[in-house]
Parts: C-alpha cells; structure tokens; sequence
C-alpha cells in the first residue's frame, strides 16, 4: 500500500516532462494569440500572465512533492492555471473586438447620432484625407486612415480627432451591407464567447485546451474579409477613442 502512494523516479520523471511539454505548448499557443492581439491594437490582459505564473509555481512544486497524490494536485493545479490563462485571453479578445464593432454598429443605427454634425474645417480634412488615402490604394490595398486622425493631423485640434474619425466612418464606410456584415460579425463574436463560457461548467477538463484557437482564427478570418473594404477594419483599434471622447463631447455641450 505503501508503494502506491508514491511515484517512481521514472513515473515522476515522465509526468514533470508531459507537464512541461503543456507549458512549451502553451507559450507556443499564446505567441499566436498575441499576433492577433497586436494586429488590432489590443493588451493581452495581465490574467494570461498571473494565471501563467500560477502555473509555473505548481509546475516547479512538483520537483519537490513526494507522494502521488502530492504530485497530482500540482499537475491538475498547474492545467487548471493554462486552460484558465488561455479562456482568458480568447474571451477577453472577443468581447473588446465585439463591444468595438458593436459601437460603430449601433451608431449607425441610431439616428440621433447623427445630430452631432462636423466643423467645416473636419469635414474638409476628412475629405483631403479620403482623397490621398484613395490616390495611394493604386495596388488595392487600404492604408489605415485612422491613424492619420489619432496619431494627429497637423490640421486637426485634439479635441476633434474623434470627430474626423467618426464623421470618416459615417460618409465613407457606414452603409447597409456594411451594417449587414457588421451585425453577422457580432452574432460570431458573441456565440463563441457563449461556447466558450458554457464549456467552463462540464466537470470533465477538455482533451484539447486550445480547440477553440482554429475557431477563433476562422472568425478573425471573417472578420478581416468583411471589413476589408474602405478600410473598415480599422475601426476596430480606434472604437474605444471615439466612444470615450464621444461620451465627454456630448456632456459637454449639455452642460452649456
């Protein structure tokens, strides 16, 4: 009885080196992840790291545990710390490219929006802008507009970034098969996360930690083709700059 309770050195020995095997994959799998994180601008948010760190812990306590049932605590302990890091990170992405979009979506589709017309002097940036951006996209690529009102105009006041940005997207890029698109990608988005979530209450841990990575990169996919167009995509990064500065514009004028 005595013998069962404890591993041998090989048992051991074959159990640290499958364990370590997961953190190789994990930190091969979370490379890939942040590629889509940079790509939209986004901060893989600081749990992936705890949970990471977490999991390195138990990972290195297993060294020094003795008893198989010791031993088996910080293994379950360190994959319970992985598949925690990556939900993290899949849902987190998720749910900033969904409240973005989503942003753009229901402004679209809110007609009062609308009166919150733009300077003169936006208005005609945004179209000299539109101008050199069109005359560039010879090659059919489409240069990121955005970032010539965020990063800064030499025209353009701080304050009324946000407002080229969205006055851009209102008279170049809104339109209903854009609006069509843009609500497919929502439904998309949100049913993932669903999945995603709801597969967190099954008792019994997946075979497979990472099987919603080729999900996640299909509906990236997606995204990116839908929103191609007119430069579209880069809404996206930009959404939370201008529903933040939206915000604040609007409490403004009423507090005039």
């Amino acid at each position: 009885m005595q013998e069962r309770e404890i591993f041998t050195r090989e048992e051991k020995q074959n159990l640290i080196e499958h364990c370590a095997d997961d953190i190789y994959q994990y930190g091969q799998k979370y490379m890939q992840l942040k590629k889509v994180y940079d790509a939209y601008g986004y901060c893989m948010p600081v749990e992936c790291w705890y949970n990471f760190r977490d999991a390195w812990f138990h990972y290195r306590k297993m060294y020094t545990r003795k008893e198989r049932v010791s031993v088996l605590n910080e293994k379950y302990a360190m994959e319970e710390h992985l598949l925690r890091a990556w939900k993290d990170g899949i849902i987190y992405l998720l749910q900033e490219i969904s409240e973005g979009l989503e942003f753009w979506y229901l402004n679209s589709l809110d007609s009062d929006v609308d009166s919150v017309p733009p300077e003169p002097e936006i208005e005609k940036i945004v179209d000299e802008v539109y101008r050199d951006i069109a005359q560039q996209n010879n090659e059919g690529e489409c240069l990121n507009w955005s970032k010539v009102f965020v990063d800064g105009h030499q025209k353009i006041k701080l304050e009324s970034r946000f407002q080229c940005c969205y006055y851009y997207y209102k008279k170049y890029i809104s339109s209903a098969e854009m609006d069509k698109n843009l609500q497919k990608i929502l439904h998309g988005l949100k049913d993932l996360v669903l999945e995603i979530r709801y597969s967190g209450t099954n008792i019994k841990r997946p075979n497979n930690p990472y099987e919603y990575m080729q999900k996640l990169l299909d509906l990236i996919a997606d995204i990116n083709s839908k929103l191609q167009k007119n430069g579209a995509l880069y809404l996206i990064p930009i959404s939370s700059i201008v529903a933040h500065n939206m915000v604040e514009y609007q409490n403004q004028k009423f507090d005039r």
